[in-house]
């Protein structure tokens, strides 16, 4: 298969390339080897698409890579990413410890799943309200350290 990429489509593929690998890999200690030999044969074209700010080749190992412009042009989608990520997953851990503390079993057994994503929806939202309002400041945790 050939695919044909103007210079712009190009670096739009770089872009998703870097951030899916991020996302695949941020966590993780070793190497996807299921996208390895896919990502050095898109950055392979770096130079042909004239990407070389993004994109270098180690000439020793034969290894392409991302540049530090690359990572610096791209660190601004990772962060938003992160952020909108923290308030969202603090968001729903509170309103599900808070709806299972409140409801007890019993009362849980007893009723459909979607009611109770409903119900922790709706703290969830209120906890998200707050958040925006105050972000950390209203957060307390109950035990002195």
């Amino acid at each position: 298969m050939k695919i044909n990429l103007s210079r712009k489509q190009y670096r739009t593929l770089l872009k998703v390339f870097y951030l899916g690998e991020w996302m695949l890999n941020s966590s993780s200690t070793s190497e996807n080897p299921e996208t390895e030999d896919l990502e050095q044969h898109i950055l392979s074209f770096a130079e042909t698409y004239d990407c070389t700010d993004w994109i270098e080749k180690d000439k020793e190992e034969g290894i392409y890579y991302a540049t530090q412009q690359m990572e610096s042009d791209l660190d601004e989608y990772i962060d938003e990413y992160e952020e909108d990520r923290f308030w969202e997953r603090l968001t729903h851990q509170l309103a599900r410890r808070d709806y299972f503390r409140n409801e007890g079993m019993k009362s849980i057994k007893k009723k459909e799943p979607d009611e109770i994503i409903v119900e922790i929806e709706k703290i969830a939202e209120k906890y998200k309200e707050e958040f925006e309002k105050n972000g950390l400041l209203s957060l307390m945790i109950a035990k002195q350290f």
